[in-house]
């Protein structure tokens, strides 16, 4: 489901968004900044820290049999998320260079996604809206799943 929404989310942005070529330098988003750098180190760091308490990397960890399957396991996962974060974090780029962002009125920065999708068709942004549904409801499915099971794990150590 996450590949067939990355790949009709790149398909229909890059058919229906028309970039402004004047718009990329005027914008400033590729000049080099402090926060740019700083946040090449605390994006890494916050997303392995975080997946520290998300179930489903517990459940890898457990379910291999040996170190190879946990690396192997493990690398893939991080290839998946990066693309996915790259391809989400390149859709602000987007939005602004296509003029979407700020917009009239001006919009905050963290709608940029939105304001691209809104340059969609409708049955894009339907698609997109079915999928991402779909897969908030399995995500929190696991959350429910990890917090069963710390329960049981401390009410057994209770009794």
């Amino acid at each position: 489901m996450v590949l067939g929404l990355i790949v009709l989310g790149v398909i229909a942005i890059g058919v229906e968004t028309h970039i402004d070529r004047s718009l990329i330098d005027s914008s400033g988003l590729l000049n080099a900044s402090l926060l740019g750098w700083q946040l090449i180190f605390i994006l890494p760091v916050a997303i392995l820290t975080n997946d520290f308490f998300i179930s489903g990397f517990w459940m890898r960890t457990f379910a291999s049999k040996t170190d190879r399957d946990l690396r192997m396991g493990v690398s893939i996962a991080t290839v998946a998320v990066t693309c996915i974060l790259l391809l989400v974090g390149v859709t602000g780029l987007l939005a602004a260079w296509s003029g979407a962002w700020p917009g009239d009125p001006p919009q905050d920065g963290s709608i940029a996604l939105f304001l691209l999708l809104e340059q969609l068709p409708a049955w894009a942004v339907g698609v997109v809206l079915v999928m991402v549904v779909a897969l908030s409801t399995a995500a929190f499915d696991s959350f429910q799943s990890a917090m069963r099971e710390l329960y049981s794990a401390t009410s057994d150590r209770l009794e």
